[in-house]
C-alpha cells in the first residue's frame, strides 16, 4: 500500500498563476482547479 502526500495549497497556488487564464461561463476563474487536477491525475498513473 501507497501513501501519497500532497500540498495541494502549493500545486493549487503554482497552477493559479503558471497555466494562462481559463474561466468558465460565469467569469470565474479555473486555472487553478484545471492544473491542480491534471497534476493530481499524472500522480497517480
Amino acid at each position: 500500500m501507497k501513501l501519497l502526500l500532497i500540498d495541494g495549497h502549493y500545486y493549487v497556488y503554482r497552477s493559479f498563476f503558471a497555466i494562462p487564464n481559463l474561466s468558465n461561463s460565469r467569469g470565474e476563474p479555473t486555472n487553478a482547479i484545471f492544473g491542480f487536477t491534471k497534476t493530481l491525475r499524472l500522480m497517480l498513473k
